[in-house]
């Protein structure tokens, strides 16, 4: 979308709801890219949280000083934006939702400690909230999954959309009719229309599946909308460990719930 198109976008009337809250999560092993993440994100929006999972004094210090000191790069009005929270990793990626249903009514952004997002992502984003009259929670990634019940929780799905490839056109993943999950490190919706609960992510390491299940079975759709494949810079090799390589062959507790909470309509 060019720009002048996503300016008539928010051209619409929002209300008053107009402020900007994003969090992410983050641990020791990032702390090299973190800082590249937090850079391409804090100028976008109003608050950004950071959950520093497991980190030790050091660790905090380090990164803490770093935003406290480099009067450089950080001037006193991105400073008020930016709040580091100390969390034990309870529930790995799921800390992205600590306490974020106590945030202030307006859009939500959930990000990933591991992607650069473009100066424009929060813009576009808001204007895909509004293009479609705030009814749908959106995000760049997405999996849509055969008939259910599913044989399993990553290799079972009918369609597919990647946040780093390109997508053609905004599709719906998760309505009345479909089972869908969308990526939560991508995703962004407005408190109009859905609020996730920290307290709804029950097992760690699973967090997107906790916000599809939740937006089921409160009725709210799901939409992985267009985007190019070069918008979004991955910041991690094949050394780094992920979620994806830990459970993509071991999800049969993902599977389950999909299999036994997704409300059929």
């Amino acid at each position: 979308m060019m720009a002048d198109s996503i300016n008539d976008v928010l051209n619409v009337k929002r209300g008053m709801n107009k402020f900007i809250n994003c969090q992410l999560a983050t641990i020791p092993g990032r702390i090299n890219t973190l800082p590249d993440v937090i850079d391409s994100l804090i100028d976008q929006v109003d608050k950004l949280n950071i959950i520093l999972n497991g980190f030790s004094f050091t660790e905090r210090y380090h990164i803490e000083k770093l935003y406290d000191y480099d009067q450089s790069a950080w001037g006193i009005e991105d400073l008020d934006k930016l709040n580091f929270i100390p969390r034990d990793n309870q529930m790995a990626d799921g800390e992205k939702h600590y306490r974020i249903e106590e945030a202030e009514p307006g859009y939500i952004f959930t990000a990933d400690d591991d992607i650069i997002y473009p100066d424009f992502y929060v813009k576009y984003m808001i204007s895909k909230i509004e293009q479609y009259n705030r009814k749908y929670v959106v995000t760049l990634h997405g999996r849509v999954y055969n008939e259910l019940p599913i044989y399993s929780y990553y290799r079972d799905r009918a369609e597919m959309y990647q946040c780093l490839a390109t997508v053609k056109g905004d599709h719906v993943i998760l309505d009345d009719t479909k089972a869908g999950c969308g990526g939560d490190g991508v995703m962004a919706y407005h408190t109009d229309t859905f609020r996730m609960h920290y307290e709804w992510c029950e097992l760690p390491s699973m967090s997107q599946l906790w916000v599809a299940l939740a937006c089921n079975k409160l009725g709210v759709p799901q939409m992985v909308v267009e985007h190019e494949s070069d918008w979004l810079i991955y910041t991690l090799d094949e050394t780094f460990d992920t979620i994806w390589d830990r459970e993509n062959q071991n999800d049969g507790v993902q599977t389950n719930l999909i299999n036994t909470r997704w409300i059929k309509r």
